[in-house]
């Protein structure tokens, strides 16, 4: 194959999987479980499966944890942030800060769980 050709059929695999902001909350919804990847004390990555607690029409993911946890402690030393989704033919990766506003954080906390 030429150059040409090969450049024009990576441009096409870049067009299908850009996705709008609706697409991507959309895509979220469909997930009921993600891989949270957290940096550990070493500074090495941590992996480990939680339960999607909900997703914002903003594309905020909730996930609600113990306070006691490795991953709330991990998130206080570092809040950086993977999520991975995966189902049968689709994924999705998102980096960021792990946060939550005060009101949210409080009302997660009197049911007796921490936010991340």
């Amino acid at each position: 194959m030429s150059d040409q050709h090969n450049q024009a059929r990576s441009r096409q695999r870049e067009d299908d999987t850009t996705k709008t902001p609706d697409d991507i909350v959309s895509l979220a919804r469909s997930f009921d479980t993600a891989m949270l990847v957290t940096h550990g004390p070493d500074g090495g990555s941590r992996a480990r499966p939680m339960s999607v607690a909900q997703v914002e029409d903003d594309a905020r993911l909730w996930f609600v944890t113990s306070s006691t946890t490795d991953l709330v402690s991990e998130l206080a030393r570092d809040a950086r942030l993977l999520v991975v989704m995966q189902g049968k033919m689709s994924y999705l990766c998102i980096e960021g800060p792990a946060f939550s506003t005060r009101a949210e954080s409080h009302w997660y906390r009197s049911l007796g769980a921490s936010v991340i």
